[in-house]
């Protein structure tokens, strides 16, 4: 089979940005990533980088990265006036079994164009590079060296029938690949069919998905340290819920990893 390489299809095929649909310039060198730095020189480091090179602009790439200061609990963006001790004004008298989230940013602008065109296009390849853009932050977080198991939040199989598409399993596969971290979509299971939580309050949400969620088999979790993926977070239910059920069975413990973090801190 004849091999065409890089550059060439570049050229006769010229790629454009996934958020802005500019065509982008033929890659001739390396460009630096702008967020951070990559914990170490082994292959995630090119990952990263040619996710960067072959499918965002430098434009959107920077509208994609911020230093917002955010709750170290639930990933909620932090206004200057309030005092942060280990969780916001947001989070704090909600019982999230979960210990950290780590987003990509705010549901808001440019990541929201990108979750809803994801959602409603069935886009694969956008979930895959939004996948592999949490994988980036989640490799230079604090808690990169500690996980052992990338989970999706699962679907209930009628909703999942009905639009042959589960946007959070494409992305928890792409971080896993990202990130260099063992993957499973075979944990968790979704037992009963929950309403929209978008219809519902706060309170109406952690009630919505109690019990909603199971385990699919016998998985041995002792011990393990797991990142659960999601599309969008607003209140934190269906994720806390999810990772109740990982604790009960023996997870040491659960981090989240979402695309946008929905609410934000006045």
């Amino acid at each position: 089979m004849l091999k065409i390489n890089r550059s060439l299809i570049t050229l006769l095929f010229p790629a454009h940005c996934l958020g802005c649909e500019k065509e982008l310039p033929q890659p001739q060198t390396r460009r630096p990533l702008l967020i951070g730095k990559i914990r170490d020189t082994s292959t995630q480091g090119s990952t990263f980088q040619d996710s960067f090179e072959t499918h965002w602009c430098l434009d959107c790439w920077k509208r994609l990265n911020d230093h917002t200061p955010r709750c170290p609990k639930c990933a909620a963006t932090v206004a200057e006036h309030n005092v942060l001790i280990d969780r916001c004004p947001l989070c704090r008298d909600l019982d999230l079994k979960f210990d950290s989230v780590v987003s990509v940013g705010d549901y808001k602008c440019l990541i929201q164009e990108l979750v809803i065109r994801m959602k409603n296009q069935l886009d694969e390849q956008l979930a895959v590079q939004l996948g592999n853009l949490l994988g980036y932050h989640i490799h230079n977080s604090d808690i990169a060296g500690e996980l052992n198991l990338i989970v999706p939040i699962p679907t209930h199989w009628w909703r999942r029938a009905k639009r042959g598409f589960h946007g959070a399993e494409i992305v928890a596969r792409s971080v896993a690949s990202a990130c260099e971290i063992p993957y499973s979509a075979n944990v968790l299971r979704c037992v009963r069919n929950t309403k929209k939580q978008g219809t519902l309050t706060t309170a109406g949400r952690f009630r919505n998905v109690q019990n909603a969620f199971g385990l699919r088999s016998s998985h041995s979790l002792s011990g393990l340290n797991i990142m659960l993926i999601d599309d969008v977070m607003t209140s934190g239910a269906t994720l806390s819920e999810a990772a109740r059920i990982l604790l009960k069975a023996g997870a040491s413990k659960v981090y989240t990893g979402v695309i946008a973090r929905g609410a934000r801190v006045s």
